[in-house]
């Protein structure tokens, strides 16, 4: 049944009509009853509903809030929503079903001072939300910013085919600030099954990340967006409290990532294209990383490689293509059963993958090309010692010997200045040693070394003759 229920609101001169198609409560806003829409959403419907924007442009100083489940915000070709401020968001989603399409939204140009103001969508702690086709630029805060209610996160989001740029966003030289994010520190909560696909993202070296997960999440995948032009990250999957395995099962695929790092004089400790900490048996797949770690101070501070696995046990980095990266190509820190299968890295000013204090890692069928420093890089200490046992993220990763169980094997090196540089770390001072055994380089093929072979493999400070290099091919 259908029938039309047009009525005139106390608070503007407008008439708005309203109709129900089926079971849904259909809303027409047009720029002249835009008002209405506060007194539409006020009110708690217990049917669908579907809210439709006109064509038209809008300008809105307050912030739009759901009361109730199930509500299609549809945007019409040509509606085009303007904010008026840098302080109020758009639209604020704390309610379960909603969904948000073919919006176009353009804020005031001016960076908000705070992480919760400015945004703008802000979805707090609900399920099954969908923002799909819509154009934000220019906004205050984050463009998309999933965030918990109380102890409950957002489940079940579909973020996608979205397009961000010219953002406004930046607080501090060190922070956060993102295209999309789902976070943010707290405790007690999970974001989990959320997917972030097809999106663009054009940070225009104003923003620091492109895509963030900073919190606690499971089984969230940010697949096939193309991520351009961010000063820190251009995706990050970050533990932020530092509970043991409060963020896993991260699937980041497919993604096109480029132009990552500081300009101009600028120096950062940052710059990675992917960045893991703590987030444990993730997978990193098929993604596409160039000229990443832009202006490093090569402090190291961070592990700073185009994909970084930092504190990450069990992570999988497989199918990925590096190319042009200021540091390193992958570096894997406490990343413990690890498996680095099938990347293309080339291009890069230091070692191709760097292992730092870590077992069990598997490194098999890689292609590495213009590597400036040695191939395979590793430090290995004993996380006895009082600078790991001080360091929170590292608790699970303490008092034992690391630099043990390393197969590599079946890689195509092209041209290596130097192959492998294992180290294990020394007896000084107050620092335990730690010897290095039981790895396995074999069946590699070596193109065109520049020095000799048996120079450029090197375990130093080894336990005993456990560490086994044999059946590699080379081709001069």
């Amino acid at each position: 049944m259908k029938y039309l229920l047009g009525f005139m609101l106390i608070m503007t001169d407008f008439l708005f009509s309203q109709q129900v198609v089926g079971d849904t409560l259909v809303s027409q806003i047009t720029p002249q009853n835009v008002t209405s829409i506060n007194n539409i959403l006020k009110n708690k419907i217990n049917r669908p509903q579907k809210i439709i924007f006109e064509s038209g442009k809008y300008y809105f100083d307050n912030v739009l809030s759901t009361n109730s489940d199930n509500i299609l915000f549809e945007f019409k070709k040509g509606s085009v929503i303007y904010l008026k401020d840098n302080v109020h968001g758009f639209l604020l989603i704390q309610n379960d079903n909603i969904t948000v399409k073919n919006l176009t939204l353009i804020g005031n140009g001016t960076s908000s001072n705070s992480f919760y103001e400015g945004y703008g969508i802000l979805v707090m702690g609900s399920n099954n939300t969908k923002i799909r086709n819509s154009k934000f630029s220019k906004i205050s805060g984050n463009a998309i910013f999933l965030y918990m209610k109380g102890k409950t996160g957002c489940r079940n989001s579909i973020i996608e085919n979205n397009i961000i740029s010219d953002p406004a966003f930046n607080i501090s030289k060190n922070g956060d600030e993102s295209a999309i994010l789902l976070g943010y520190s707290g405790d007690g909560y999970f974001h989990e099954n959320n997917i972030i696909r097809k999106n663009i993202i054009d940070g225009n070296n104003i923003l620091k990340v492109g895509i963030g997960i900073i919190g606690h999440g499971r089984n969230n995948t940010i697949e096939n967006n193309t991520i351009s032009n961010l000063l820190a990250y251009g995706i990050i999957a970050y533990e932020s409290k530092y509970v043991d395995n409060a963020l896993n099962g991260t699937k980041i695929t497919g993604n096109k990532i480029s132009n990552i790092g500081e300009i101009g004089n600028n120096k950062t400790f940052k710059g990675m294209g992917i960045y893991l900490q703590k987030s444990h048996s993730s997978l990193v797949d098929s993604n596409i990383i160039t000229n990443v770690l832009r202006n490093s101070d090569r402090s190291e501070t961070l592990g700073q490689g185009a994909i970084s696995l930092g504190a990450s046990a069990n992570v999988q980095a497989t199918n990925n293509s590096i190319s042009g990266s200021e540091m390193y190509g992958i570096v894997a820190a406490y990343a413990d059963g690890s498996k680095i299968f099938n990347n293309k890295i080339s291009n890069v000013r230091k070692s191709g993958i760097y292992l730092i204090n870590l077992n069990n890692v598997i490194i098999q069928k890689n292609i590495f090309t213009n590597i400036q420093e040695v191939v395979f890089k590793g430090f290995f200490g004993n996380t006895k010692n009082a600078i790991y046992s001080q360091n929170k993220p590292l608790m699970q990763y303490r008092d034992q010997n690391t630099g043990h169980g390393i197969i590599i094997s079946g890689n195509t090196l092209n041209a290596p200045l130097a192959i492998l540089n294992f180290t294990g770390q020394k007896t000084v001072n107050n620092f335990m040693g730690n010897d290095i055994y039981g790895n396995v380089f074999k069946n590699n093929i070596i193109n065109n070394p520049q020095n000799t072979v048996s120079n450029s493999i090197q375990f130093q400070f080894q336990k005993d003759n456990s560490n086994v290099v044999k059946d590699n091919k080379i081709n001069k």
